[in-house]
């Protein structure tokens, strides 16, 4: 499966429009079109943003693992603690997951440099 179509088919399974996943992901509706007609593929340092945000890893997001949409939310972290993490996350506003996302990306940057 392409990386555009499973993007579309969990963006549906949230009852999602392109906004609204352009919103959560704090980017436009055209680069949501763009990624999900397979125009352009997402770079790949938005790849844990985007799985994150669909409630999925990034191997399910590549297709390296089987991804399974049975007219559900395909989260691999179902009734974890993971999960309600997410939803959490979803509930704040644009501002504040961008916030997040960026102290993430400093520590994931941080535990990086320090196992060199």
């Amino acid at each position: 499966m392409k990386i555009g179509h499973t993007i579309k088919e969990l963006r549906k399974s949230h009852g999602w429009t392109q906004k609204d996943l352009a919103q959560h992901l704090g980017t436009t509706q055209k680069v949501v079109h763009d990624y999900e007609s397979e125009k352009t593929k997402p770079p790949v340092e938005r790849l844990p943003d985007i799985a994150a945000v669909l409630g999925i890893s990034v191997d399910e997001l590549l297709g390296v693992k089987k991804l399974v949409v049975n007219g559900k939310t395909p989260h691999i972290h179902k009734n974890s603690r993971l999960s309600k993490i997410q939803e959490e996350f979803r509930k704040l506003s644009q501002t504040e997951q961008t916030a997040i996302r960026k102290q993430i990306r400093g520590l994931i940057a941080q535990k990086g440099n320090s196992q060199d």
